[in-house]
């Protein structure tokens, strides 16, 4: 699951200058399903500030960033595989970091986690916010409940730089721009992989990393309390073990982000974390290791090491709570583990057999929660399952606690990135709107608490005026 910040007066940027054509692909990592952009070339006059160029600079089926339904899909300006980034010479904007938003390129949010009870974003310049609870610094700041996105710094102010984001329930971690792990928040159990705080119920308050990592961090997940780092060929983990959640074949809790296990899988595109055990993709299979007392695993017994999901390829995969659900390689959405609140989209108990949930396409994103599932298909369009106490599926838990059927939820465009938190949902839109609903308790799904979950999903503003 998954899944900050202190100024929230930072606002989005605008006036960039055309450099730079990016396509988008969609990918999850740690819980959290993302848009990353990858550099492809250079489109436009460069003359105007906007991407591409003009109507007739984008080209047949691109979207210019000029306000304007240029490609005749009925969307204005959305975030598609035709549309791309700018550059800003705005220092908080540096590079290729701005995307289309509005009908200006600006600093947009890429990539969203949403954790037990608190949710964060990582813009495309690689600025972090996080909003919700913060009893254990999280959030990032003064450990107060953060009503709307605050930006979370390493300190005296220096941009964090973020690549990829994980949340969990009381603590984050991200990989930075020079590919170190870095977490805040809770290090009881060591999770966050830090000397700063050794002892327990203690709250990391700044941005620290992994202490041992030498090199290169691939990908990062948080899970409950516990967080993986995969990096050349090895897991490196911090926090509790118990249950073998840091898939090194033993019980043995560690500290300080160490090396804990040297697979001889292909390198792991993707992780995921739910409460007690993990999952990731490593060359197109899925495999699943810890916990898997109700079956979250797949596996036919205990799970200490990676073990492989039956059922072929994966693209995706995520871990709840106490379930996972994948992408298939077909375009199918398959899940198991725990179903006692229908999060595996079927009736009946338990059930570590990878059953089929509904036809996504192959395009597809999956984010599981607490004890839901929602999926973006290939259509852009979200649909969610399982529990629904708060809203967490977008209708009224008045009318309907839970759902074994996939549940339209309408959030007003296409979605790029999807995530489920313990009891809220979130969604980055194709017009780079962050949009929650479900559970406000803590604020996470970006309000001040009314004491009502969001059934109707909310726009999350970033800044006074702005989305």
């Amino acid at each position: 699951m998954r899944a900050i910040t202190v100024c929230g007066a930072v606002a989005l940027l605008a006036g960039c200058s055309t450099l730079d054509f990016d396509k988008f692909r969609l990918s999850m990592d740690g819980g959290a399903d993302t848009a990353i952009a990858d550099a492809s070339g250079d489109l436009g006059d460069m003359d105007d500030g906007i991407l591409p160029d003009s109507a007739a600079d984008a080209g047949p089926g691109r979207e210019a960033c000029d306000g304007v339904d240029n490609d005749g899909d009925g969307d204005v300006d959305e975030t598609t595989l035709e549309d791309g980034l700018c550059e800003d010479a705005n220092p908080e904007c540096p590079g290729t970091s701005c995307a289309c938003a509005g009908g200006e390129c600006r600093d947009a949010p890429e990539e969203i986690s949403a954790g037990g009870l608190h949710t964060c974003v990582r813009m495309t310049s690689g600025q972090v916010y996080c909003w919700g609870s913060n009893s254990q610094g999280q959030s990032g700041g003064d450990m107060s409940i953060e009503e709307t996105p605050t930006l979370v710094t390493r300190g005296a102010g220096e941009r964090l730089g973020a690549t990829s984001l994980s949340a969990a329930l009381e603590h984050t971690c991200a990989i930075d721009d020079r590919s170190r792990a870095v977490c805040w928040g809770s290090n009881d159990s060591n999770r966050a992989g830090t000397e700063a705080m050794d002892t327990t119920n203690q709250a990391l308050e700044v941005v620290d990393e992994f202490t041992t990592m030498s090199f290169p961090a691939e990908v990062v997940s948080a899970g409950e309390r516990f967080t993986i780092v995969s990096a050349e060929g090895s897991f490196h983990s911090a926090g509790d073990n118990g249950s073998s959640q840091h898939g090194n074949n033993t019980t043995t809790s560690v500290m300080y982000g160490t090396r804990t296990y040297e697979h001889s899988l292909a390198a792991f595109e993707e992780i995921s974390s739910g409460s007690l055990h993990s999952c990731g993709i490593s060359g197109g299979r899925a495999y699943c290791w810890g916990d898997n007392g109700r079956g979250q695993t797949a596996a036919a017994g205990a799970s200490r090491t990676p073990s492989l999901v039956p059922g072929g390829d994966f693209v995706h995969v995520a871990a709840g709570s106490f379930h996972s659900c994948g992408i298939a390689m077909d375009g199918g959405v398959r899940c198991w583990g725990g179903n006692d609140a229908l999060q595996l989209g079927r009736a009946g108990s338990d059930d570590g057999v990878p059953g089929l949930v509904a036809d996504a396409g192959t395009g597809a994103l999956v984010t599981a929660g607490g004890a839901h599932t929602c999926i973006v298909d290939d259509a852009g369009d979200v649909l969610c399952w399982g529990e629904n106490s708060s809203g967490q599926l977008g209708v009224d838990p008045a009318t309907t606690s839970r759902s074994a059927t996939p549940v339209p939820v309408d959030v007003g465009d296409r979605s790029l990135a999807i995530s489920a938190g313990g009891l809220h949902t979130c969604v980055i839109t194709a017009k780079r709107v962050i949009v929650c609903w479900g559970s406000n308790a803590q604020s996470q799904s970006g309000a001040a608490n009314t004491g009502e979950p969001w059934v109707a999903p909310q726009t999350v503003r970033l800044v006074s005026g702005g989305r």
